[in-house]
């Protein structure tokens, strides 16, 4: 129900994080998609990955968004 709800936002992004079931998940607005696609999201969720599996989540976080901010294309 959560993630319809962000679904519905328009102009941002989302990086969910479970520590239980290790899964990552990038949900982008409607007017952002294009921007951030499936490869953006795929290198940001690599870069927070890379960083959880040494235990580190807080700096798995920042370099995710890093990374996603890096890569999305300007207007």
């Amino acid at each position: 129900a959560e993630i319809r709800r962000l679904q519905a936002m328009k102009t941002g992004a989302l990086i969910a994080v479970s520590l239980n079931t290790r899964d990552v998940v990038v949900v982008s607005g409607s007017d952002v998609a294009d921007r951030v696609n499936d490869r953006v999201a795929a290198l940001g969720v690599t870069a927070a990955v890379t960083s959880f599996r040494q235990g580190n989540l807080i700096d798995g976080l920042i370099s995710g968004v890093r990374v996603l901010a890096a890569g999305v294309s300007p207007r």
